[in-house]
């Protein structure tokens, strides 16, 4: 596989979170950029576009269905894997991220099951760009 460190946004409005999240990535080797708000992904996404988006549903003011939303209005980023890293888990959540193209893991499964997803997807977008 691919040695490329792969970019990660992630966006949650937890700042331990995305401190333990961003550490335990960059310590699995994946670079990994932060945002604590919905807004302040979108900023960065005018700058720079991650290999991946990893994304708490549950924020205040612009959750994470409404992000998804707005990055699949986006040409240039619409094609990037997005995953929500969430505590909700209802039927609706889970029924909304399929229709939304989104994966889903549970922040109560752990971030080892985290990063048995990000891994896989890692491995699709390495042998994606090896095909270009």
């Amino acid at each position: 596989m691919n040695d490329r460190r792969v970019t990660v946004l992630y966006v949650d409005d937890d700042p331990l979170m995305l401190r333990i999240v961003s550490r335990y990535l960059e310590n699995n080797s994946f670079s990994c950029r932060t945002a604590s708000t919905v807004y302040d992904a979108l900023e960065q996404l005018q700058f720079c576009r991650p290999d991946l988006i990893l994304s708490d549903y549950d924020m205040p003011v612009v959750n994470g269905g409404m992000f998804r939303r707005h990055v699949l209005s986006m040409e240039q980023l619409k094609s990037i894997p997005f995953v929500y890293y969430s505590g909700t888990t209802s039927a609706w959540f889970l029924a909304e991220a399929e229709e939304l193209g989104v994966h889903v893991v549970s922040k109560l499964a752990g971030l080892d099951k985290l990063l048995d997803l990000l891994k896989v997807l890692k491995s699709r977008f390495c042998r994606e760009e090896a095909a270009l």
